[in-house]
Order: C-alpha cells, then sequence, then structure tokens
C-alpha cells in the first residue's frame, strides 16, 4: 500500500514537471524569445502553480467530497467560481505579457494555449478521480464476490469430510475420534482465518495437511498418499482455501478400496511464487460423478480469476486413468 502511494507522488510530481516544461518544446521558434523573457517566465510558472491548485482543488476535494457525495448543486457553485476566477486571473496574465512583446500579442496560438491547458487540467482531474472511482467499486464488488464463493467453498467441503466421519461412525472405526479432532482444527482455522483476504502460507499449509491426514484415517493399504512439500513457507502469503478443492477432489475421485491406487501432491514454494501439482488415479466407477460434481472446481477457478487476473497459470490433464492439475499463482 505505501509502495503504491509513493509510486502515485513520483508519478504526479513528473508529470507536473512534463506539463510545466510543454510549451519550450510545442512552440521551438519563440525560444529565443520567451527564454530571455523573465516575466513570461514568471507569469508561466505562476500560471503554472494556478494549474496545480485548481487540479488538486478538483481532484482532492471537489469531485470526491461534493459531487460524489451527492452534493451537485455545491459543486456547481464551486466549479463557477473556479473556472471564473481562473479565467479573471489567466487573461490578466495574457494582457500583461502580450503588451510587453508583439509576438504574445499577434499569436493566437498563444491564447488558445492558456485555455487548452485549463481545459486539460480539469479533463484530467475528472478522468483521474472517475478512473479511482471506478477501480474502487471494482474491488468492492470482487470482494464481495469473493466473500460469496468462499461461502459456497466451506460447506462444500465440510459436507464432504462430515460424509466421511459419518461412514466411520457407522463402521464403528477405532479412528472416529482421532477424525473428528482433526476436523475440529481444520474448521477453527476456517472460521477464525478466512475472512481475511490474505493469510500465511505456513497456516494454509498446516490446514492442507491435517485435512490430508484426516483422510489417510479413512484409507486402506490399496491407496498410497505422497505428500511433500519444497521452499520457505514463512514469510509469503496466499488466499485462503485457494488450493483445498484440488486436493479434495483428489481424495473424493482417486481412493478405492477394490484396486491399487495413488494420489500425488506437491507443494513447490519460491521466493514469489507456488506451484501445486496434484494427480490420482481414476477410479472407472467413479468417472461420472466427476462430470456431474464441479461446484468446488468452478468456485475456486472464478477467485483465481478475481485475485489473480491474468497472472497465474492453470493446466489440467484429464485421460481415462489420470487425472492432474499444475496450478502456479503469485505469492503475496
Amino acid at each position: 500500500m505505501r509502495q503504491r502511494k509513493y509510486l502515485e507522488i513520483m508519478i504526479h510530481f513528473f508529470s507536473w514537471i512534463i506539463y510545466i516544461s510543454l510549451p519550450f518544446f510545442i512552440s521551438p521558434e519563440s525560444g529565443p524569445i520567451i527564454k530571455p523573457n523573465t516575466l513570461f517566465l514568471k507569469i508561466h510558472f505562476l500560471g503554472s502553480l494556478l494549474s496545480i491548485l485548481i487540479f488538486y482543488s478538483n481532484y482532492l476535494w471537489a469531485i470526491p467530497i461534493l459531487l460524489f457525495n451527492k452534493k451537485k448543486l455545491g459543486y456547481l457553485i464551486f466549479l463557477s467560481l473556479l473556472l471564473t476566477l481562473s479565467l479573471v486571473i489567466g487573461n490578466f496574465f495574457i494582457s500583461l505579457i502580450a503588451s510587453y512583446h508583439p509576438y504574445f500579442d499577434k499569436h493566437p496560438g498563444f491564447y488558445l494555449g492558456f485555455y487548452l491547458r485549463l481545459f486539460f487540467v480539469f479533463s484530467i482531474s475528472w478522468a483521474l478521480q472517475l478512473f479511482k472511482r471506478f477501480k474502487k467499486i471494482e474491488t468492492k464488488t470482487n470482494d464481495a464476490e469473493l466473500s460469496s464463493l468462499k461461502a459456497q467453498i466451506n460447506p462444500h467441503f465440510l459436507f464432504n469430510t462430515l460424509n466421511g466421519i459419518y461412514a466411520q461412525a457407522i463402521t464403528k472405526s477405532e479412528h472416529t475420534a482421532d477424525s473428528i479432532q482433526k476436523l475440529s482444527s481444520i474448521m477453527r482455522y476456517v472460521i477464525t482465518e478466512t475472512n481475511q483476504q490474505w493469510v500465511s502460507i505456513e497456516k494454509e499449509i498446516n490446514y492442507i495437511s491435517n485435512y490430508i491426514e484426516l483422510q489417510k484415517l479413512r484409507l486402506t493399504d490399496k491407496t498410497r498418499v505422497n505428500f511433500t512439500i519444497d521452499g520457505n513457507i514463512e514469510k509469503q502469503k496466499i488466499a485462503p482455501l485457494i488450493l483445498i478443492c484440488f486436493i479434495e477432489n483428489a481424495f473424493k475421485y482417486g481412493v478405492s478400496n477394490e484396486i491399487d491406487t495413488s494420489i500425488s501432491v506437491f507443494l513447490i514454494v519460491l521466493d514469489d511464487e507456488l506451484k501445486l501439482v496434484v494427480e490420482n488415479e481414476k477410479i472407472p466407477f467413479k468417472n461420472n460423478s466427476i462430470e456431474s460434481d464441479k461446484i468446488g472446481l468452478t468456485n475456486t477457478i472464478k477467485r483465481l480469476d478475481l485475485l489473480h487476473r491474468n497472472i497465474y497459470t492453470l493446466s489440467i490433464e484429464d485421460d481415462e486413468t489420470k487425472y492432474k492439475i499444475n496450478l502456479k499463482i503469485p505469492l503475496k
């Protein structure tokens, strides 16, 4: 946030440098007259200060405080006073310079240039504020949609996990109590951490580890699970629950009590990027159910689109015997 503010200040600073220097480059033929003319230079810089005052009074105060708060009459009064004051001061400057040298009195572009600069200042202040307002509305919309998507993902995960614990309870499995404890740890994370847009990757990986351990409690020797983590997980941040759907689907569609299967989950954490590879063998009698249950995957892809736009990659390999995803996302 601080870097973005610093960048905005630097952009404004250099834009004003260009704005002040522009007249000397637009009319190079007037250079020999303008440059030694100290009166013109003084008035030019005073006019530039007037432009800066007009810009920021409209950009920082009038538009956001008056216009965007539905005080249209107040904004129109302010705008009328500001334009009138600008024209009076501008015409005074122009007449003062025109009386000093015949070049300025006979050159129509000199008069036109002042009014164009005035129009330019107002237009830019309007354009920038409208752009900022649009981005703010877009951010609020995205945040609301992300919250909605997370709300859909959490019950989806809970429903699938409780089904597994229910099956253990029916069969009086000795692992039922352990499963409930693991689920309690998982749901504590879901309740306390996922209201934030970003969480530490260490917490997210602990959550995934608990989930995998919970799933392994119900597996037989027919299913092999390989969970590998590589890299530094201490400082980076990630969106909560953005990875779990891919891992959840592997356990949902790649587990069998009748044939040998394997599930592989690889997490590689780099300085600014996370790579997730999840691969599972497809169980023949579950192939049809995969097509009918894509809620979690659809929501996860929507969240990726909202959070990371075009700077993430997701590839899916889906054939008759294997399902594999390869995801790369930037880290905060």
